[in-house]
């Protein structure tokens, strides 16, 4: 079934999506299919998203925001992640900075099981903007990264409440660049939170600009946040935090017919998160 004949439940309406660009400048990524792609195909939804038609969760009215500058907190904390597949296949996807030298992503950015594994590298541009005449900056230069890191419930299951994972950057931003908190958070606090999500969507213009939503009354669940902020193909792996600390409780995953979810940030995750920025601290030195 294709995507502009499934039925959709009320309120959900389709988002019209993009065309590839006829040029590309040296400096400005490429326009590439969502990482989710990667590691769940669907040839007629793949298809649709070249052409425009991609089906996306906008739940009524689309009430996404442009971020104007993205030199400044939080939006230069937010990554625009270009993936190279081990198979030489090119995708996109969406990070955070979690400490000055880790990324914090979806596990199927930097694992993708139909795909060889591991992603052979990761282009990641922090704070990247792209400006009417279609060149792409970012608030400190792009940076490639080869390191990554997940866990066995994603790359050996695919479990979709696993689905997250990190990049490790070969230096650290500026001491005073600054990043992202993460910390688990009770039940009754996430279902009382106002949700901030921000990253890079496919299906707006100019290619490559950043868009923000925020929205309270999320469904929480053991590993799982729900919620019905608006999100598109190419927002995987964005952040999902609360004010007034700016601090993360989520990674966005996916969006389903009824919700779009994150992967909530548990105790075991905060743990992990945790680990990998102690490993990626060492490591860029």
């Amino acid at each position: 079934m294709s995507p502009t004949s499934t039925r959709l439940p009320a309120g959900v309406e389709l988002v019209p999506g993009y065309r590839l660009p006829r040029s590309r400048t040296e400096d400005a990524p490429e326009t590439l299919i969502d990482a989710w792609y990667a590691t769940h195909p669907d040839e007629s939804l793949m298809r649709a998203w070249r052409y425009g038609e991609t089906l996306e969760l906008v739940f009524g009215n689309d009430d996404r925001t442009r971020i104007p500058d993205t030199s400044i907190e939080p939006w230069k904390w937010v990554a625009l992640l270009e993936i190279e597949a081990a198979d030489g296949t090119r995708w996109r996807g969406t990070g955070w900075l979690a400490g000055p030298s880790l990324i914090v992503t979806a596990g199927h950015c930097v694992y993708m099981p139909d795909r060889g594994g591991w992603v052979a590298r990761i282009r990641v541009g922090l704070g990247a903007d792209t400006d009417s005449s279609g060149q792409t900056f970012t608030s400190i230069p792009f940076t490639n990264s080869d390191e990554f890191r997940s866990v066995t419930g994603w790359t050996d299951s695919q479990d979709e409440d696993s689905d997250y994972g990190a990049v490790l950057l070969p230096s650290q931003t500026p001491p005073d660049y600054g990043h992202f908190r993460f910390q688990a958070r009770s039940d009754a606090e996430l279902a009382a939170s106002f949700l901030n999500v921000d990253g890079y969507p496919a299906d707006k213009q100019p290619s490559f600009s950043q868009w923000f939503f925020a929205r309270g009354s999320a469904t929480v669940e053991g590993t799982v946040l729900k919620y019905s902020i608006d999100t598109a193909g190419g927002q995987s792996g964005a952040a999902v935090w609360v004010d007034p600390d700016r601090t993360v409780v989520g990674i966005h995953s996916r969006g389903l017919l009824v919700s779009n979810e994150a992967v909530r940030i548990t105790q075991g995750v905060e743990n992990n998160l945790s680990m990998w920025n102690e490993q990626a601290l060492r490591g860029s030195r």
